[in-house]
């Protein structure tokens, strides 16, 4: 229950916090940037588009995954978050339960993320989408070689294998671990040697992760070796060939990799002089 409390408490500055209120702004606009042609194309053509497209295109490109990534580095970079009253809290409460409130907040506020975008996407084709579950004749047309000029149409074998119901609760479900599995490794690292040596992994970490996505290095096992990759659905094995991850694999492996971290979280936390802000 303490738990729960500490993430509220975390949740409850939001309104008063201008980094969280320019973090949401910045992922409006990339939302509505990264829809917009689509949107727009689709009212050209004379062709409707099913309602969840703007947000599986928006989350299957690396360049808007890259973005969303920095924003939400942007939003966690001071994790874990202590303020003056954290060590007197800590007096009645004990640190793992305010380490899984880090957690939480963490979880909690990755959510509502990804809810913002998906109701930001959603509204941005409102005027000429359905709610059915099959893929619209715009999403084909895009990918059979009607592609857009600025902006790659959502992946065929994407299409040919998953309906858009499905493709929204995988993209979730890799967002969400993914986002966790960076943050755990950034609040571990931020206990250990501090807050700048914690942005300069989890950073390297994201860039990184756009190299492996764009095939510039280590094309074959890409998908494996990165986070990023490992969030992307564009980038998992849908037709039972290739060497890239399957989805089930990516989520315990992103799992695997935040339980380990936060293990080594509380580990560290046992040390850490919530009074001075360093290991004792």
């Amino acid at each position: 229950m303490a738990s729960f409390v500490f993430a509220w408490m975390q949740i409850k500055k939001w309104k008063r916090n201008p980094r969280v209120i320019c973090a949401f702004l910045v992922l409006l606009l990339l939302c509505l940037t990264m829809t917009s042609e689509y949107v727009d194309y689709s009212k050209e053509i004379g062709l409707s588009i099913q309602v969840f497209e703007p947000f599986i295109l928006m989350f299957t490109q690396r360049y808007s995954l890259l973005f969303i990534m920095l924003i939400l580095l942007l939003l966690y970079q001071d994790v874990p978050f202590i303020d003056d009253c954290t060590p007197y809290l800590l007096i009645r409460k004990t640190r793992f339960s305010w380490a899984m409130g880090q957690i939480l907040y963490i979880c909690f506020s990755t959510l509502l993320i990804l809810l913002f975008a998906l109701l930001v996407c959603v509204l941005s084709g409102f005027s000429v989408g359905y709610f059915q579950n099959i893929w619209s004749d715009t999403a084909w047309f895009t990918a059979y070689g009607g592609a857009l000029n600025e902006s790659a149409p959502i992946e065929i074998t994407l299409i040919e294998n998953l309906n858009p119901y499905v493709s929204v609760a995988c993209i979730m479900a890799l967002f969400f671990f993914g986002t966790l599995a960076l943050n755990t490794i950034l609040f571990s690292l931020n206990l250990w040697k501090g807050k700048f040596v914690g942005l300069c992994v989890v950073a390297s970490l994201i860039f990184m992760g756009y190299l492996f996505s764009a095939d510039l290095i280590l094309k074959e096992w890409s998908g494996w070796l990165s986070i990023a990759c490992h969030v992307n659905l564009a980038q998992h094995q849908l037709t039972g060939t290739g060497s890239d991850p399957k989805i089930g694999q990516s989520i315990l492996l992103l799992l695997f990799i935040s339980l380990c971290s936060f293990a080594w979280t509380c580990k560290l936390a046992k040390n850490f002089n919530f009074f001075i802000g360093e290991k004792e």
